[in-house]
C-alpha cells in the first residue's frame, strides 16, 4: 500500500519519529488508524442509542421542561463534552 501525505503530515511524522516516540512511519500510521478506528466505533455505538431515546422522547407525553430541565440537560451535555474531550 502507498500512501500519499501532504508536507505538513510528512513534517509531523518525521517529527513523531524524530521525537523517539515511533520507531518508523508505519507506527505512526498504525496509531493513527487505532484512535480513528476508536472514534469510528464509539461513533458507531452512540447512533443506534442516541436513536432509542429519541423514539421514547416522540412517544413520551408532552410535557413543559422546567428550569431545573434544563439545568440537568446543560450538566449532563458539559459532563459528556469533557468525557469526549478526555478520550
Amino acid at each position: 500500500m502507498n500512501v500519499a501525505l501532504s508536507k505538513y503530515y510528512e513534517d509531523f511524522v518525521g517529527d513523531l519519529i524524530e521525537s523517539g516516540r515511533y520507531g518508523n512511519s508505519s507506527e505512526v500510521v498504525r496509531a493513527g488508524l487505532r484512535a480513528l478506528e476508536k472514534t469510528e466505533q464509539q461513533s458507531a455505538l452512540d447512533i443506534p442509542e442516541l436513536d432509542k431515546k429519541l423514539l421514547a422522547g416522540v412517544r413520551s407525553p408532552a410535557k413543559a421542561l422546567t428550569a431545573a430541565d434544563f439545568d440537568r440537560i446543560r450538566t449532563r451535555t458539559r459532563r459528556k463534552l469533557k468525557e469526549l474531550e478526555a478520550a
